[in-house]
């Protein structure tokens, strides 16, 4: 079988395709952010994964909330009560007073065991 340029050309519309998707999601306020603490669920620890969340500054009561916490890590966890000026937030092993422009959004997904990884390289 021979190689074409047909072949060639397949990656590059792949990495293409990814990268328009990369670019919308991040326009539309989808992020991605690796938590130190917070939340945990039985396939492990907030340290071990990864989160996709909507970027907002404003929650409801109840919320799952992705949060840069007072000593200035990422966390995620629970609103458990709210003002115009902060957020209640329970975040497992703490509550803590979070004012509102620390909150970087709702909690949309959380991807178990990628930020083993990312903890090895130092991110």
């Amino acid at each position: 079988m021979r190689y074409s340029f047909a072949m060639r050309k397949r990656p590059m519309q792949i990495i293409a395709v990814v990268v328009l998707l990369v670019i919308i999601l991040f326009v539309a306020g989808i992020r991605v952010a690796h938590p130190q603490l917070g939340l945990q669920s039985s396939l492990g620890s907030a340290k071990t994964t990864l989160v996709i969340y909507k970027s907002t500054n404003t929650v409801d009561k109840n919320s799952k909330v992705v949060v840069k916490v007072n000593d200035g890590q990422t966390g995620t966890g629970i609103v458990r009560a709210t003002s115009d000026e902060s957020v209640d937030v329970n975040l497992n092993i703490k509550f803590e007073i979070i004012p509102t422009g620390d909150i970087k959004g709702k909690l949309i997904f959380v991807i178990p065991f990628i930020g083993v990884i990312l903890g090895v390289i130092g991110l």
